[in-house]
């Protein structure tokens, strides 16, 4: 065996022992919430065969023995360590009077062991992950990937719910989906289900998914002076919608800063607002900094069970969460263009981007406002005094470009207003952005295209600049794949569910458009409808083409152009 297949395959061994070493991790901090089993005794002795085997693995690969054993002494050293507090630990009867405290203490030095082994293993883990070829794409799925996972096992803990309930692992893992690809749809009540821990680890993973754990990551290391890759600062700016490395430093850190300098204001204001009626306290604090985050991300989780229903008529707080959707849904390119035009002044250009976004998010906002007020205006508006209404309209028409906050019952609402709402959520916020959808620079290239070929011009323009016809060709791929994956989705969920066909379809668009809202037919989804709910929301927090760009093969140049000819379409 030469010694590239042996490196090989040494990999591949490390990995698996890496991942069932994580798997019982894992357990075992399951295990810290629950009182004294017998499964700890055979758990341990898994741990301790596990050590060994990698042991035993590494050095009968390893051409020289003695300077293996040299440098991986520690392995050794944990095995011994496990077998002897093992031994002692046995000795004690399982009738004892500190059993439980015992068990807690011996479980925690396991977890312990794990984890030092764990850090010093960092450099042959990143040795294992150099020698998988994996493209930006991929890796930004993979990120998505394990923050997810990570945090439906953290929720899943005792310690993330009130003392005495329980909770299913697929609601977890739905929940941190939701979270993490900043939706907001839920099957269980936020504010009940999770305890305080719960609710600061959701926020947490509300947070990540919102900037990008791969932006968080580059921040942090660029803040303790490390150069990144050029493989990580292309998948960086490839999640940030980035199409040029220059400035991408500058850009990391700008956006990090504009995101907690909106967020904090607004905490301060929405505490300032649940002051008003809490009082000044940690609850108020809570609230606003949770609402903040959840708004200014648009995740759209909120701590009240019915969302925003009892502040309808609350002026101050319908204007700040318009505020904070607003400004994460514009992206934060947008934003950073903004920010240096204004203290710039006319030395900074304001980008094509810059104008497509601000224009289309007015329009869609103003037409989804009207159209909200038409619909239902005898309907759920039809209670409310005139400038009550006005605030539905208004935020329900904000909140559906991905949001997911509510003000009003939407299991109320009319086909045809769910219909609406519906176009909102398919088109979504914009590009760089916290939300999800097609985007409205998308949208715009869509229409501006159609008006293109109507008009029998070559070149798409606009602001007198030329659309590249890379750009219009990928608008109508999102366009398309978005539509086919509605379509089937649908389909899909019809086969499992018995819920009415504009339900299923609003669920499936909220989910696609990382919205939230829902007619409240989430929490009574099968497994398998919450299954497809799921790769619903991921596929949309991403995109369906960086999905494309992740499974498909590598893009080639082809050298040949072959003859054109006519075909007759329409």
């Amino acid at each position: 065996m030469n010694i590239e297949t042996r490196n090989k395959i040494l990999n591949y061994i490390d990995l698996f022992i890496l991942f069932i070493q994580l798997d019982l991790f894992i357990w075992i901090l399951f295990e810290l919430g629950y009182p004294f089993r017998p499964l700890i005794y055979r758990v341990t002795i898994g741990v301790i065969l596990i050590l060994l085997f990698e042991v035993i693995i590494e050095a009968s690969f390893s051409t020289r023995l003695t300077v293996y054993l040299r440098n991986n002494w520690y392995k050794l050293f944990f095995v011994f360590i496990g077998l002897y507090f093992y031994w002692k630990f046995v000795g004690y009867p399982q009738s004892g009077k500190y059993i439980s405290i015992l068990s807690k203490l011996f479980l925690g030095g396991l977890e312990l062991l794990l984890f030092i082994k764990f850090i010093l293993q960092l450099q042959r883990i990143k040795e294992i992950i150099g020698t998988f070829r994996v493209s930006p794409a991929q890796l930004i799925i993979v990120s998505f990937a394990t923050i997810i996972l990570i945090g439906s096992f953290l929720l899943y803990l005792p310690y993330s719910r009130p003392r005495g309930s329980s909770m299913r692992y697929i609601d977890a893992l739905f929940t941190s989906v939701s979270a993490v690809c900043v939706t907001g749809l839920v099957v269980v009540d936020t504010g009940a289900a999770f305890s305080a821990g719960g609710k600061v680890l959701l926020l947490m993973l509300i947070q990540a998914g919102g900037i990008g754990i791969m932006t968080i990551a580059a921040f942090i290391q660029l803040s303790l002076g490390s150069q990144m890759s050029l493989f990580g600062r292309f998948s960086t700016a490839s999640v940030l919608g980035q199409t040029t490395l220059k400035d991408l430093y500058e850009v990391i850190k700008a956006i990090v800063k504009i995101t907690f300098i909106i967020e904090g204001f607004g905490s301060i204001l929405l505490f300032m607002v649940f002051m008003e009626k809490w009082g000044m306290g940690i609850k108020a604090l809570f609230y606003g900094v949770f609402h903040s985050i959840s708004a200014f991300c648009n995740a759209g989780f909120s701590l009240f069970s019915d969302s925003f229903t009892g502040w309808v008529g609350i002026a101050k707080m319908n204007f700040l969460l318009i505020m904070l959707i607003i400004l994460g849904g514009l992206g934060f390119t947008v934003i950073l263009n903004l920010w240096r035009r204004l203290l710039r002044g006319r030395t900074e250009r304001i980008t094509v981007q810059t104008k497509i976004v601000l224009i289309m998010s007015t329009i869609l906002i103003i037409v989804g406002g009207i159209e909200f007020f038409i619909f239902e205006s005898d309907n759920v508006l039809k209670s409310l005094k005139p400038g009550e209404k006005f605030l539905a309209s208004l935020f329900q028409s904000v909140t559906a470009r991905t949001a997911g906050f509510n003000t009003v019952d939407i299991s109320a609402l009319r086909p045809i207003t769910l219909f609406a709402l519906s176009i909102l959520m398919f088109i979504g916020a914009s590009p760089g952005s916290t939300g999800g959808g097609i985007k409205t620079t998308t949208f715009f290239i869509l229409i501006l295209s159609i008006v293109t070929i109507l008009r029998d011009r070559r070149f798409n323009t606009v602001f007198n600049r030329r659309i590249p016809f890379q750009v219009v060709n990928r608008a109508f791929a999102i366009l398309v794949s978005a539509l086919g994956i509605v379509v089937l989705a649908t389909l899909l969920l019809g086969v499992f569910e018995n819920f009415s066909f504009p339900q299923l379809y609003f669920e499936v668009v909220s989910a696609f458009g990382t919205v939230g809202l829902s007619t409240g037919i989430t929490p009574y989804l099968t497994d398998a409808g919450k299954i497809i709910i799921m790769l619903l929301m991921f596929i949309g927090r991403l995109g369906p083409l960086t999905i494309v760009l992740a499974v498909g093969a590598q893009p080639t140049t082809r050298l040949v152009t072959y003859p054109e000819e006519q075909v007759m379409v329409g």
